[in-house]
């Protein structure tokens, strides 16, 4: 018969009980933060199939196709997104402000109450749009002193 002494004991249910805490250790994803699917990394596909698509592979978001959801109706894509339980992510700004065409710059922002309104009811969290530089503007590259 073997016998231990205190601390061969100490440290043996030590161990033993950090792997039974271990063991039942689950993280749970934080509400803050997921991933979302772009379309970037999909092949052209209908709205709701994309969507459909995001909640079957495990994303907790889909980057959301505004005109197509917007087509849908606000209701129908929260519905969706609800459903299937995903986050919208973010959506395209539908204005294009740096056209050169003022009278549709201005159309579109008369538009732009309505997307709102769109945004809102779906629970949108971001908007966002590529801003390009400036045809006639030299690139520049940051100094360090």
């Amino acid at each position: 018969m073997t016998y231990l002494n205190r601390r061969q004991f100490l440290e043996r249910t030590t161990a033993a009980g950090m792997l039974v805490v271990a063991g039942r250790y689950q993280p749970t994803p934080s509400p803050a933060m997921y991933v979302s699917l772009n379309s970037s990394l999909t092949r052209q596909m209908p709205w709701p199939d994309f969507v459909r698509l995001a909640s079957k592979l495990g994303y907790g978001g889909v980057d959301v196709n505004f005109n197509a959801a917007k087509a849908d109706g606000a209701e129908a894509t929260r519905s969706l997104l609800t459903s299937l339980r995903l986050r919208a992510a973010v959506c395209n700004l539908p204005v294009p402000y740096a056209s050169t065409d003022e009278p549709a710059y201005q159309d579109a922002m008369k538009q732009l109450e309505k997307a709102n309104a769109v945004a809102e009811i779906a629970e949108f969290e971001a908007v966002h749009t590529k801003t390009p530089a400036p045809e006639n503007s030299p690139a520049t590259e940051p100094t360090v002193n």
